[in-house]
């Protein structure tokens, strides 16, 4: 049975209320707006579901953005609802093109050479944007296995290091004998992933899909290499291995820029769905 236009018409609203920023650079309006393509009095649920063509227009300077969703039914009221920690990587995001845009566009547009200055500043906003990536990858990992508890014994079951054998010293079992054992557990557990390097994307797919069982969108490895870029400007002032100055032009830059704000929103809809 085909649900009426009036269902179809109050889940829109409903879906429209639920608003995310826009990615813009220095906007600070929501995407707000949605559009269902196909016959509404026709569809069923699940046709609505696998088949909508969502359309999301800034409310404050017109961006647009269309989209094509498949949505899991179990996970709908959460659908398009951002992480704190999404918001926060979207504002560095912004923050970030917002200065390139101040700072190195009017010399791509009329091809001049980047000064010095220019190319170092280039060199730190790449670095920057993976290390806006990794920081998002921590934060959500870490804070949603730790607000659930069947999350911190998919952790202690999964991670490598918890299966192995574990000694504490009678003074470490002291100092936590005000703490009732669940909070035990979670205190090292918290340690544990503190220690995780979240820029080794072959350890984190791992991590994700056994611990939250959440895949990481499919074009992760795209990122490899500007981890590596990343590592060699923050670490080797620049340069490669070989000495080789590391070149990175204005188009580059906003290209990994919208790449990482596409893969953390698309994460962060599926970890919400955890």
């Amino acid at each position: 049975m085909g649900y009426s236009s009036n269902r179809f018409i109050e889940m829109i609203e409903e879906e429209e209320r639920l608003k995310r920023p826009c990615p813009k650079k220095g906007c600070e309006g929501y995407l707000v707006e949605q559009s269902f393509d196909g016959n509404i009095e026709s569809a069923s649920y699940d046709e609505y579901l696998a088949g909508i063509d969502r359309e999301f227009i800034c409310d404050e300077c017109g961006f647009t953005r269309y989209e094509d969703v498949d949505v899991d039914k179990d996970c709908e009221d959460d659908f398009d609802i951002p992480s704190e920690y999404y918001a926060n990587a979207l504002d560095t995001l912004n923050s970030i093109q917002e200065i390139s845009h101040n700072n190195l566009e009017s010399s791509a547009k009329i091809e001049i050479p980047l000064d010095s200055t220019q190319k170092f500043l280039i060199k730190v906003l790449y670095g920057s944007t993976i290390a806006t990536l990794e920081a998002y990858l921590g934060d959500a990992f870490k804070n949603k296995i730790l607000t659930n508890k069947d999350l911190i014994k998919s952790f202690v079951t999964n991670y490598t290091l918890c299966k192995k054998d574990v000694k504490y010293t009678l003074l470490e079992i002291f100092e936590e004998q005000n703490s009732n054992t669940e909070t035990f557990v979670t205190n090292k557990v918290k340690s544990l992933m503190n220690a995780i390097i979240f820029h080794k994307l072959t350890k984190v797919y791992e991590l994700y899909k056994q611990i939250l069982g959440v895949d990481l969108p499919s074009n992760w490895q795209d990122f490899l290499k500007p981890i590596k870029k990343r590592h060699d400007i923050f670490h080797r002032c620049g340069r490669d291995k070989e000495g080789n100055e590391i070149d990175i032009n204005n188009e580059e830059l906003n290209k990994l820029i919208m790449s990482v704000s596409d893969f953390i929103e698309t994460l962060d809809q599926s970890i919400n769905c955890v």
